[in-house]
């Protein structure tokens, strides 16, 4: 039954008055606030956004004639915000919402199918409900791997969970994160901007349309300010790849698991062995006389730790490996080598080992002869 029509009575005019009877106070007394066309149920200052992104508008029913200072109004947006946004109620004018009294709104502190909850201040209307957004540190992740198969410029990104941040340090978690990177296409799983190199670092990103709520892959000569195709303004860096030396460009084969990154060698791909470092009888292990190895061709700028390979020679000898010039003698107790291979007889063996980056070089001495050879394997990435 639809709620009562009240009128008033004039009996000289042989007008009945409505007769407000005992069920009605008794509803009226135990009143919700409903929204139901039934006695005893108030309306509710709800409806559902009409409006767009950032621009929301509602009609409630009944009407509201005028704005009134403290009034909640609850409505459901059909849109997340990218920015600062208004609402305009029954056409009675557009008011900026903000939020924490004078801040206006960040991206996603609305959210598409959310029941935001606004209240008029007497100048604009305040939001009582932002989205609380992850606040874990950008580039947070679980359970990330990357990998290239080294046969064509694909990569594969994945991820349980990472957290994407924008350049207002807005934060937003991804979850079930599955890319397919094309390295050879342009903007979106591609490219940022420029020319596909040959033998060059790129950058992995995993970026973020909150607009349409979409997540994509992208490469980028940066290590930190990638070029964002339309629409995408969240990003978190996700690894790096390396493209071969020729015209295909392929990403070199590799295998990421979190923050450890492992050269993949894998026959008919463009890594059949593991990058070389040195090789031969160079320095002197006894005075020590160390070579300098440059690892910028085998590990990115933002490698923390190499992981090497290092190899015995076809005669016996030693051949060892540090993060720097200062270490000892092959038989120092002092500051031995931290990675050092004995070679007593003729059989070749090797070892691997990993060490802190303290620069772009490490170093390496060996008088085992032909066969003994420092080879890089992986690194771990300081993301």
């Amino acid at each position: 039954m639809a709620k009562t029509l009240f009128v008033n009575g004039n009996p000289a005019q042989g007008i009945l008055g409505t007769v407000v009877t005992a069920e009605f106070l008794n509803a009226v007394n135990k009143h919700h606030h409903t929204g139901k066309d039934v006695d005893g149920e108030g309306a509710l200052p709800y409806a559902a956004d009409t409006g767009a992104a950032d621009a929301y508008a509602i009609a409630l029913d009944p009407v509201l004639s005028e704005y009134i200072t403290g009034m909640p109004i609850f409505f459901k947006a059909e849109n997340t915000n990218t920015g600062a946004s208004t609402l305009d109620i029954n056409g009675l004018g557009v008011k900026t919402i903000k939020k924490n009294g004078a801040s206006d709104l960040a991206a996603g502190d609305i959210e598409a199918g959310q029941i935001t909850i606004i209240a008029y201040d007497g100048t604009n209307f305040q939001l009582l409900n932002p989205v609380i957004v992850n606040r874990c540190a950008g580039g947070t992740f679980s359970n990330l791997r990357a990998s290239a198969s080294g046969t064509s410029a694909n990569v594969n990104v994945s991820a349980d969970e990472i957290v994407v941040e924008s350049a207002s340090n807005v934060h937003a978690a991804l979850r079930n994160v599955s890319l397919a990177i094309n390295i050879a296409g342009s903007g979106a799983n591609g490219l940022d901007t420029g020319t596909l190199a040959v033998s060059t670092w790129y950058s992995l990103w995993v970026i973020y349309n909150p607009t349409t709520q979409t997540a994509a892959g992208l490469i980028s000569l940066s290590a930190t300010a990638p070029t964002y195709p339309s629409g995408y303004t969240f990003k978190a860096r996700a690894g790096w790849i390396r493209t071969d030396g020729t015209a295909n460009k392929y990403p070199l084969s590799f295998i990421q698991y979190g923050r450890r990154v492992q050269y993949k060698v894998a026959s008919n791909s463009n890594l059949t062995a593991f990058p070389s470092l040195a090789s031969g009888n160079q320095g002197d292990v006894s005075i020590p006389t160390w070579a300098a190895v440059s690892v910028s061709a085998v590990v990115p700028t933002t490698a923390s730790e190499i992981v090497v390979v290092v190899c015995g020679g076809a005669s016996p000898g030693v051949t060892m490996c540090a993060p720097n010039a200062n270490y000892g003698t092959y038989n120092s107790q002092a500051a031995p080598p931290p990675v050092e291979l004995d070679l007593v007889a003729n059989l070749p063996t090797s070892i691997s080992a990993s060490m802190v980056l303290e620069s772009t070089s490490i170093y390496y001495a060996s008088n085992a002869g032909g066969g003994s050879a420092l080879v890089a394997s992986g690194w771990i990435d300081n993301l």
